[in-house]
């Protein structure tokens, strides 16, 4: 949203899911493909190869993209793991905070990584 006082008056009632606390930040999401997701929410790095969820996009690179869940977690999606048969740059396909369905192949909780 460009202009959020343009969508909400002060003192409405929204109803949102938090994404991450950072010292004194706090960011929550109103995105309603998170808050309504009957997936499971990842929220560490430990998580079971095949399981789906729902993330956002936080980068975008011509060979990856990057997606963010919730408690500062995030992924990396190769090139190959794409979702296009017609173009493979990635900067093409998606845009950032896009929310997207992803179903992880590996986890490395030592090394903070999902793939």
């Amino acid at each position: 949203i460009s202009d959020p006082a343009a969508r909400f008056k002060e003192g409405q009632q929204v109803e949102g899911r938090i994404l991450k606390i950072e010292s004194h930040l706090i960011v929550v999401t109103l995105k309603r493909s998170l808050i309504q997701s009957t997936l499971p929410i990842i929220t560490q790095y430990d998580v079971k190869p095949g399981t789906y969820s729902h993330g956002y996009v936080i980068a975008i690179q011509p060979d990856a993209c990057f997606v963010g869940f919730y408690n500062m977690v995030s992924g990396k999606v190769p090139q190959g793991e794409l979702n296009s048969k017609t173009t493979k740059d990635a900067t093409l396909l998606y845009r950032l905070g896009q929310v997207v369905k992803c179903r992880i192949l590996s986890s490395h909780p030592e090394k903070k990584s999902l793939i």
